[in-house]
């Protein structure tokens, strides 16, 4: 199922932006076939081509090194190199203007990122440990459950919201016994 495996090494040929974008889109469709050669590591050869070409090797670090402090002025003038969230205050603000009962439950998100789904509704009973919503946070699917059975009182979220980590999104009401 991998393309690579440890230890593989990889060899960079040029190609024009033409050949490169036609590669793009074939490669998906199991259409481009790649030219696999076995072969064997020598350190020492590898040594060998870095001190052969350490003059590139170096030119190259600096254009790559200058163009990332490029970025990183950018995004100094962009402000968009410091992260800054929501203030505690905004937060107790948040929590002030729900309303949860004494027994109530609030559920709130593990993590900051997307919410991809949101599976319940108001009014829909659920078991401890059931998923009620799906969020996404770098790339991976994160399950909000059901702290307790009970039934869902109040949504305080919708599909595609960005939350934070601590926002509560729904409140459960516990079953009468």
């Amino acid at each position: 199922p991998w393309l690579l495996r440890f230890f593989d090494q990889i060899k960079f040929y040029e190609v024009s932006a033409e050949e490169l974008h036609k590669m793009r889109e074939e490669f998906p469709r199991g259409r481009v076939k790649l030219k696999v050669e076995e072969t064997t590591f020598s350190l020492k050869a590898y040594k060998e081509f870095l001190e052969t070409n350490d003059d590139s090797i170096k030119a190259f670090k600096q254009t790559q090194q200058a163009a990332f402090d490029q970025e990183r002025a950018m995004w100094e003038r962009t402000g968009l190199a410091n992260f800054t969230s929501e203030s505690g205050e905004v937060l107790e603000q948040e929590m002030e203007r729900i309303e949860i009962g004494e027994h109530d439950e609030a559920v709130e998100s593990p993590v900051q990122g997307s919410l991809w789904k949101v599976i319940t509704k108001l009014g829909d009973v659920v078991e401890e440990g059931e998923v009620l919503a799906i969020a996404e946070s770098m790339k991976m699917e994160v399950d909000i459950e059901a702290p307790e059975a009970g039934k869902i009182a109040k949504v305080l979220c919708h599909e595609g919201e960005n939350v934070h980590a601590g926002k509560t999104l729904f409140i459960i009401e516990p079953l009468e016994k």
